[in-house]
């Protein structure tokens, strides 16, 4: 006899749920596939109400197309959908998804009705679900226009996914994110957003410039729409238009940066790149524009599936949509910055796009090619301390330390206020004796699912650790000792000063690592010399070098 486990196919209520964990993580994630529907559902006014974060209930209503009496069975079917039919479909992907697996994911993992009628029927019908392993049920409902769809008790029958949602504050702060993000995207449609039967938020539709300026200063803030400037630019097909925070609105982390791509909101190597390029004159290291941006271009010239959220696109003429975007954003600071209209409309329409400099833009996006760069040839690595690069006026040195931290720092940063530092699974989990600090597991300031730590209390001083950030590598014997510390902080700044010096002091870099830090180096946009207090470069001139050899 062999101890071998053998291979079996998962019953299909079991492969359901874990299908379904993998679209919905939380109850943000229903509200975004909810809303997602409903506007490619092509509703004009769209209503939300959120009881007890999201795990209660989540109800969106719209007056959308509907779903007729024989398709709402087929509505929970997975990889069932009416946004594509063939292959090429995706090639020019208009809708905000098609996975077809939203709406199923839902009907595993709690309990869902579906109610909607169409045009032509006497009736509107409700079709009820209560898990995957339940029959569904139809019956007959009143007509009314659109779709209103009821996610209850999420989790349910999950309760260990249930375990690791956060507090209901942090899972609020998800779901006003989701509805904040989609409302900016759609201005031409109505929101009303209520927590159980306190309204929160109503907005109108916008018909002009002035309603559409109101919404975005309801959403972000009244300050960040006095200190903006207005900018709208086209050329050969690309138009962008929106709003670019001054010099005022400088914020300490990136938290407010929307940048949508024909109404998706994107966060693209290209697009960001172009933005920090743009700013990079009044952009001190450290601080972060304010934006929110409209791109529009051919569907057909932007592919949308290269990522499972779709968070990050491909360009065709990636380098045209850079140096649009670059040149777009500059002229409008400038404009903006000189006492011009705020509403600067900038005309590119002459300029040679071809002849702009992407200079940094990382080799790994896709159909970029990098020029190279001043920094030099790379000679030699001191101790994972100093790098040493020959270059035409002599030899240059760099703090390899300095430039790690910033680097780190920076992705963080920018990584836990926008979709969290990717992490990874431990093999086997890990006890941790955190002592009073386990009462910090559940801090209202600090999100740590978000900053790459997957983990639960287990007993009145102990947390079982299970993932860790991806950039920790192998190296997690001292993990232990980082999480003691970081519970010790309530902010989040301070917990990742200390994850940076925790990755510098215990992850040692390879032959790739060397040349990726000096790829780095050639693509940070403020190659200066001091950085804050440290000094991260030197360079010695020809003349230096000589007289140091020959005194």
């Amino acid at each position: 006899m062999t101890d071998a486990k053998r291979i079996r196919q998962l019953p299909s209520y079991l492969a359901n749920q874990i299908a379904a964990g993998e679209v919905i993580e939380r109850p943000a994630s229903v509200l975004k596939e909810l809303l997602e529907n409903s506007l490619d559902a092509g509703s004009q006014q769209i209503e939300i109400t959120i009881e007890r974060s999201g795990i209660g209930l989540i109800r969106v209503q719209d007056n959308g197309s509907g779903i007729c009496k024989e398709d709402l069975k087929l509505a929970i079917v997975p990889h069932a959908t009416s946004k594509i039919e063939t292959l090429s479909d995706l090639e020019q992907v208009i809708s905000y998804g098609f996975r077809g697996e939203a709406l199923a994911s839902m009907s595993a993992v709690s309990r869902l009705q579906l109610s909607s009628s169409v045009s032509g029927q006497e009736f509107g019908w409700c079709l009820s679900q209560e898990g995957r392993e339940a029959l569904p049920k139809l019956m007959p409902t009143p007509k009314r226009k659109g779709t209103l769809v009821e996610v209850r008790d999420l989790f349910y029958n999950t309760p260990a996914r249930r375990k690791f949602l956060r507090s209901d504050k942090t899972e609020m702060g998800y779901l006003e994110e989701i509805f904040k993000r989609i409302a900016l995207s759609q201005p031409g449609v109505a929101f009303k957003y209520q927590q159980g039967e306190r309204l929160q938020k109503r907005l109108p539709a916008c018909r002009d410039f002035d309603a559409h300026t109101k919404r975005v200063g309801l959403l972000c803030g009244q300050s960040f729409v006095e200190q903006a400037y207005y900018v709208q630019a086209e050329s050969n097909g690309l138009k962008l238009n929106g709003w670019l925070g001054s010099a005022k609105a400088l914020r300490s982390q990136a938290d407010l940066q929307y940048f949508y791509v024909n109404g998706r909101i994107v966060r693209d190597k290209v697009v960001m790149h172009a933005v920090r390029q743009a700013y990079q004159d009044i952009c001190l290291p450290g601080r972060y524009p304010a934006y929110v941006l409209y791109f529009e271009l051919d569907p057909s010239s932007v592919d949308v599936n290269v990522h499972p959220t779709k968070h990050e696109v491909r360009f065709r003429e990636a380098r045209t949509v850079h140096a649009f975007l670059s040149y777009a954003i500059q002229e409008g600071l400038k404009q903006g910055n000189s006492g011009a209209l705020i509403a600067a409309k900038i005309e590119p329409e002459k300029i040679d796009f071809s002849s702009f400099d992407l200079g940094t833009v990382s080799r790994s996006v896709t159909g970029l090619n990098p020029q190279t760069s001043d920094l030099g040839t790379l000679l030699c690595v001191l101790n994972d301390e100093l790098m040493l690069l020959s270059n035409k006026e002599g030899l240059a040195v760099v703090d390899i330390k300095a430039v790690r931290s910033i680097l780190l720092r920076d992705h963080l940063k920018e990584a836990y206020f926008q979709e969290g530092v990717s992490r990874r699974p431990l093999l086997m989990p890990v006890s941790v004796v955190v002592g009073k600090n386990v009462a910090k597991l559940d801090s209202n300031t600090i999100d740590w699912e978000r900053l790459g730590f997957e983990m639960t209390q287990v007993a009145s001083d102990v947390v079982l650790l299970r993932s860790v950030p991806v950039m920790f590598g192998s190296v997690v014997d001292k993990v232990q000792e980082l999480l003691f510390k970081l519970l010790e902080f309530n902010q989040v700044e301070d917990c990742i000063a200390c994850i940076v010096q925790h990755v510098i002091e215990n992850q040692p870099l390879s032959e790739t690592d060397k040349k990726q830090l000096l790829e780095d180096l050639k693509n940070m946009d403020y190659l200066n010399p001091d950085i804050g207090s440290r000094r991260i470069f030197k360079q010695l001139d020809l003349a230096e070098l000589r007289e140091a050899l020959l005194s």
